[in-house]
């Protein structure tokens, strides 16, 4: 994921090679003139309609050769001036709000204070617990494992806002309104998180066998001889 910035000095040398082919693919056939002038019009033409599709954001590595359950790379900063105007909205003064956002592109426009990507760590727990929104893409979520697994509690699973790059499942920018943040420590982030609940370490509660039917068999705890 994080190579494609630096394969695409490529894509011209590309380009120019495919564009070769093409011209002897077809002296090959030895078409007629307009008939080549119109393959070459289709050729632009599915091109253009292709930019018009992912527009506006047209340096995100995808067209429409790629299915849409696929991603190349997950957006650079991209919806993060769509969210800002969302959250700019969502109070009469939108200077008064905190929000913190998982990577680049949203805090130049957010008109309140914008806490970015690891210095949500720094800000003291105080602050933290006053963040009114959450704004989170697969990339920033991804480096921030840890932050994001801990602080994911505070909010709904269900995002206010969601912006899909490309009309990609897979890469998204979204708004999550946080709903209660009560860290009483600077250094929540570095606390570790509850252990699962495991049936198995607790005789007192139900076993769930693994043959689709539910059991309500107890294991009863054993006795001191």
């Amino acid at each position: 994921m994080a190579t494609i910035r630096y394969s695409i000095m490529l894509y011209p040398l590309v380009a120019t090679l495919a564009a070769i082919g093409i011209i002897e693919i077809l002296k090959s056939f030895k078409l007629k003139s307009w008939l080549s002038l119109g393959i070459f019009a289709i050729a632009i033409w599915t091109s253009t309609l292709s930019l018009k599709g992912i527009e506006p954001f047209y340096f995100n590595y995808a067209n429409d050769l790629l299915p849409k359950d696929k991603v190349i790379t997950s957006a650079w900063g991209y919806g993060g001036y769509e969210a800002a105007l969302f959250i700019n909205h969502q109070a009469p003064n939108s200077k008064d709000l905190i929000v913190w956002a998982d990577y680049d592109g949203f805090c130049p426009f957010f008109s309140g204070q914008c806490i970015k990507d690891s210095d949500i760590k720094w800000v003291g727990f105080k602050t933290t617990n006053e963040i009114s929104y959450y704004v989170v893409t697969p990339r920033g979520s991804a480096k921030l494992k840890s932050t994001w697994d801990k602080i994911r509690q505070n909010i709904n699973e269900q995002p206010v806002w969601t912006l899909e790059i490309g009309n990609r499942s897979d890469n998204y920018i979204r708004v999550y309104k946080v709903i209660g943040s009560n860290f009483t420590s600077d250094n929540w982030w570095k606390e570790k998180q509850p252990e699962p609940d495991d049936t198995s370490l607790n005789p007192n509660k139900s076993v769930k066998i693994n043959t689709g039917i539910k059991s309500n068999v107890k294991v009863a705890p054993k006795k001191n001889k």
